[in-house]
């Protein structure tokens, strides 16, 4: 098994809009730096990685939707926090005769802290390219104490959107709509200086209340209100909720669903820009005659995104799907009418960008 590396500080490149942006420091923890995968690879393989370089001590990991990480020799890390949206593979054969362990240390005793978070239906941590294996992925809290075992070969895989937090549980805590509230909608807007929550359920037994809660990495969520519940309510009942002193730049939004029973879910995670960040789209030529290049920034370019045009009338005149890793797309619109175009720009985190753009003949 590897040995726990002393912390370092984490080095952040220029050209890394996004990871500039979700730099956090918060109490005594080292600064974080982002490390995303940018191609299905192992872990211990430095191309895998944005930075081209491997994971280390208090790194956040993003493991994005559509790639595969395989991680296949023991390693311990200290402070590191883990997003999967794709899959995240600890593989290794059951005739073996050793176990792969994915080890984390963290210098916190907070018990809501999420070390290693699935955010997607389809996020999967598997042991073994066949669910074989005996590899395992344990918490040690605080610099104290035995490791805790969240993940080991008891499970086939975890599949959809679920949670190891830093606490004495040895298993991750699945949000799989197990609460006794159904929600129908939940959308995010947002203005120069507020950003505005809305959302709808469909359904509310012995529900207590929803809290807002906000990040800059979504990673580490800090409370901003709470919104009670119309208890025992089998009728759509809508709420709102106002940030009228929003972050500046790129912040992450979601609800965790309270019962009276002290159970919860979180909901998917919803992302909002206000004035004052890096990030942004740009359009070239403009106007356009027959290619259009479209570059966005580095939140679009970790998180997977689609795009889609529409012409004056509002009709839809292409949609596009485009993976994680990359941040320039080109488009033919030699066949478009001339006019004036509408470009939808939605990544998988949530945000949304539309900018216009005119053909010419």
């Amino acid at each position: 098994m590897g040995r726990v590396k002393n912390p370092k500080s984490a080095i952040l490149r220029k050209p890394m809009i996004l990871a500039a942006t979700l730099l956090l420091c918060f109490s005594a923890q080292a600064q974080k730096s982002l490390l995303f995968a940018t191609k299905s690879g192992k872990w211990s393989d430095p191309g895998t990685w944005n930075l081209q370089r491997v994971p280390a001590n208090n790194d956040s990991i993003l493991i994005p939707y559509g790639k595969t990480v395989t991680f296949s020799e023991s390693e311990s890390y200290y402070n590191m926090a883990i997003v999967v949206t794709g899959t995240l593979l600890i593989d290794e054969s059951p005739v073996s005769g050793k176990t792969i362990d994915l080890d984390i240390t963290t210098n916190s005793e907070d018990i809501a802290l999420p070390v290693v978070r699935l955010t997607r239906e389809t996020s999967v941590v598997q042991r073994g390219a066949d669910n074989a294996g005996t590899g395992r992925l344990r918490i040690r809290i605080n610099n104290r104490g035995d490791f805790i075992t969240k993940y080991s070969t008891d499970n086939l895989l975890i599949r959809g959107t679920a949670v190891a937090y830093n606490n004495t549980s040895n298993s991750f805590t699945l949000n799989s709509g197990s609460l006794p509230v159904v929600l129908v909608e939940f959308t995010i807007t947002n203005t120069e200086k507020s950003v505005h929550l809305k959302w709808k359920s469909q359904q509310e037994n012995n529900n207590e209340k929803y809290i807002i809660e906000r990040s800059k990495d979504a990673l580490h969520w800090q409370t901003l209100g709470e919104v009670p519940t119309i208890a025992n309510s089998t009728n759509p009942e809508s709420y709102s909720f106002i940030d009228n002193k929003p972050l500046k730049g790129i912040s992450y939004y979601r609800l965790k669903i309270t019962d009276r029973d002290g159970k919860f879910g979180l909901t998917p995670i919803k992302a909002a820009r206000v004035s004052g960040s890096n990030a942004q789209i740009s359009l070239y030529p403009n106007p356009a005659i027959s290619r259009l290049t479209v570059y966005h920034n580095d939140e679009q370019s970790v998180s997977g995104y689609t795009l889609a045009i529409y012409n004056a009338s509002g009709k839809l005149v292409t949609r596009q799907r485009t993976a994680a890793g990359s941040n320039i797309s080109t488009i033919d619109v030699g066949s478009y009418q001339q006019g004036s175009y509408t470009l939808e720009l939605v990544s998988d985190l949530g945000s949304r960008e539309c900018l216009r753009f005119v053909v010419l003949k």
